[in-house]
């Protein structure tokens, strides 16, 4: 049966960090039951562009608080972001660079 497809709900983005010139985390605000996934398309010249996708909803019947806090998912890129801009596929927003932010807001 293999994994289930991601959803077409889409988490905007709201920052990223870059380690290693190829490692991208995506930071957005998401529920805490579900799990999820970052799609990146390389393909545009001058941009990375993300897309944050629930990748396996919470199961039917379980018990879930209406609750969002920050998230973050990570890819690995073809090769290094040498300047490109990071945009968020589903709003078209070109994002900043957002420091990791352990413990939540500040």
């Amino acid at each position: 049966m293999g994994e289930p497809a991601p959803t077409a709900r889409r988490m905007p983005a709201t920052g990223y960090s870059l380690q290693d010139g190829t490692h991208l985390t995506v930071y957005f605000f998401g529920g805490v039951c579900d799990q999820y996934g970052l799609r990146a398309d390389e393909s545009v010249t001058g941009q990375v562009r993300v897309q944050v996708v629930i990748t396996k909803p919470a199961g039917p019947g379980k018990a879930c608080p209406q609750l969002v806090k920050q998230e973050s998912v990570s890819t690995q890129l073809a090769r290094p972001l040498d300047g490109r801009k990071v945009v968020d596929l589903g709003s078209g927003t070109t994002l900043g660079v957002t420091g990791d932010m352990p413990g939540g807001p500040r």
